[in-house]
């Protein structure tokens, strides 16, 4: 599996680097499932999803026959496998790296409950955490104060919008949106409607970039919301009511300049409930076994910052 996707990777820097002496890897780590490489930061994404399709399809070829032999079927799809991507500048101590890297692929482990094949990543900086509780909580979480009211006679079947927007702001916001599991990943191992993929991850990722639209309309420049949907989530911590009618003109902007539907079309590709509109949406969270709320743009606002 590591050889395949390396391979594919490989062919991809030799046509941009023009020069097998500069290709931006080094594999530290190789051993079955367990894997540990460097790479450029353009590659991380790309290999990683490479990894995973192979494993899975190449432990399904070669257990095939065990599966047939001894009628196990729970392995007729093959093995899923996860990983943890730590994106970080190259003064980061290592050895932190590593662990973040492992911490994640952990992570991924216990939300998919291993019935998929997966990625968490993560772009840091400075600060070291000790495990992934402290990461989530230090810096991926921004914490509101827990509302209820005993005399409100809404049920989730009658709420408003207004409603179910208020409960959003009044509820925990995690800012990761994985485990993205691969495309190819095994179908009937579980209800995946809702689970997101990297191939959904990087469209969206590519609409926010306005990779497939102009770069003008009627003569005006088109700008990304990106940079606008950066302070709608730090509004988010200081002031959701006010975060709120950001998102409200970052969506006529979006609407003007063209861009919304196609914008809507690719988030809905995340989630069924995603719209630049509604960007905070409700999940099962596996390892705590609770709904929380999440949304995807703190990971799309990543993998721009990595970008070359």
């Amino acid at each position: 599996a590591f050889k395949e996707s390396f391979k594919g990777i490989i062919d991809v820097a030799e046509a941009t680097t023009k020069s097998r002496k500069k290709l931006p890897f080094r594999p530290l780590i190789i051993g079955g499932d367990d894997v540990t490489i460097i790479c450029d930061a353009d590659y991380a994404l790309d290999f990683t999803e490479k990894f995973l399709v192979n494993f899975e399809k190449n432990s399904k070829d070669n257990l095939a026959e065990i599966v047939k032999d001894f009628d196990l079927n729970e392995f007729k799809n093959g093995l899923t496998a996860c990983a943890g991507i730590a994106f970080c500048n190259e003064k980061y101590p290592f050895h932190y790296a590593v662990r973040l890297a492992e911490a994640l692929c952990s992570q991924a482990k216990k939300s998919s409950d291993r019935k998929y094949s997966c990625l968490l990543f993560h772009n840091t900086h400075d600060s070291y955490y000790a495990d992934f509780k402290e990461l989530k909580d230090k810096e991926l979480t921004i914490f509101k104060s827990l509302k209820s009211d005993s005399s409100e006679q809404n049920t989730p079947q009658n709420k408003s919008e207004e409603d179910k927007k208020q409960e959003r702001n009044d509820v925990d916001l995690f800012l990761m949106f994985g485990p993205y599991r691969i495309t190819e990943s095994q179908e009937n191992s579980a209800n995946l409607d809702n689970t997101p993929t990297i191939q959904a991850l990087r469209e969206c990722f590519d609409a926010f970039m306005l990779k497939d639209e102009g770069s003008s309309k009627d003569g005006e420049k088109i700008t990304s919301p990106l940079s606008s949907l950066r302070g709608w989530l730090s509004d988010m911590y200081d002031n959701p009511k006010y975060a709120d009618s950001v998102l409200k003109r970052i969506n006529q902007m979006a609407s003007e300049s063209g861009i919304k539907k196609s914008i809507d079309d690719k988030l809905e590709k995340l989630h069924k409930d995603l719209k630049l509109d509604c960007l905070i949406v409700k999940k099962e969270d596996n390892d705590e076994k609770k709904e929380i709320c999440v949304t995807p743009i703190f990971d799309i606002l990543q993998l721009k910052s990595v970008q070359s």
